[in-house]
């Protein structure tokens, strides 16, 4: 908030036993504080919707991965009061992975029609970070110059809020939910960063298997052998159908750093 001082003179005619004479009379006038949204109020406000979004989206689906990037934020953001160029440059690498993952996964969602919830979700978490994203990027460049009033931050936080609405009227209006598999396809649910089993066991060489992504971030099933590459954003169920040669395949979640705790082996008879 910044206040703005205009000093003025007055010049003032006074009449005296018929002689005019002429006094000048210095005013100062204080103008009213000008209020607004700078780009450091946008950087800190998304920091903490973010991890407070995250926060919650970590207790109801049980995603350690949105817990741990939730934390990080705050850590970050309470080091950005202290060292700004490099809170914000650590802030913009937390927005950029939450912006990728979440906006990934709401465009997918509403080409899918999933479910709204699926799509209005992720969407909404997509135009914190992406506003988030640019306020760091811009608290760097600028740096002092972001503690004033910013019309640019303004703007910002407008297009993201309407982008989020269109987006939510775009998903009610198409949404037809998730579509079920048939039975004969071997099931498999991803929540918490974890397949719901590390052991798949198909009847016959033609198989097809329909993945549930619970979790916040999408997720993969891929089976390098076979050419085999889901992708599962959040909320929504994807299944593929392809041929294997008898024999023993692991799959697992392609998204860097998954493979390592996301795992399996398909069975063929």
């Amino acid at each position: 908030m910044v206040k703005h001082t205009q000093r003025s003179t007055t010049v003032v005619t006074l009449s005296e036993r018929g002689r005019t004479t002429k006094s000048s009379m210095t005013a100062i006038a204080i103008d009213r504080p000008v209020r607004g949204l700078s780009w450091g109020d946008l950087l800190r406000g998304a920091a903490v919707v973010q991890s407070l979004g995250l926060g919650v989206a970590a207790v109801m689906l049980g995603d350690a991965e949105a817990g741990a990037i939730a934390v990080a934020t705050i850590v970050v953001l309470i080091l950005q009061r202290f060292r700004r160029t490099a809170g914000a440059v650590l802030l913009a690498l937390l927005f950029a992975d939450t912006a990728f993952f979440t906006g990934a996964a709401a465009l997918l969602n509403l080409l899918d029609q999933a479910d709204p919830q699926a799509t209005i979700g992720p969407a909404a978490l997509a135009a914190i970070a992406l506003s988030g994203l640019l306020a760091s990027i811009t608290n760097v460049w600028q740096r002092d110059r972001t503690v004033s009033p910013s019309r640019s931050a303004m703007v910002t936080a407008f297009v993201a809020a309407a982008a989020l609405a269109i987006i939510a009227v775009a998903s009610v209006v198409s949404g037809r939910g998730a579509v079920a598999s048939g039975s004969e396809a071997l099931r498999l649910e991803i929540k918490g960063a974890r397949f719901s089993t590390d052991a798949l066991i198909a009847t016959s060489g033609t198989v097809t298997v329909a993945v549930t992504n619970h979790d916040l971030f999408w997720h993969t099933f891929t089976i390098g052998e076979l050419g085999v590459n889901l992708r599962v954003p959040v909320g929504d169920e994807k299944s593929v159908t392809f041929t294997a040669a008898p024999g023993t395949y692991q799959y697992i979640c392609a998204v860097p750093g998954h493979a390592s705790f996301m795992r399996g082996v398909l069975t063929v008879p």
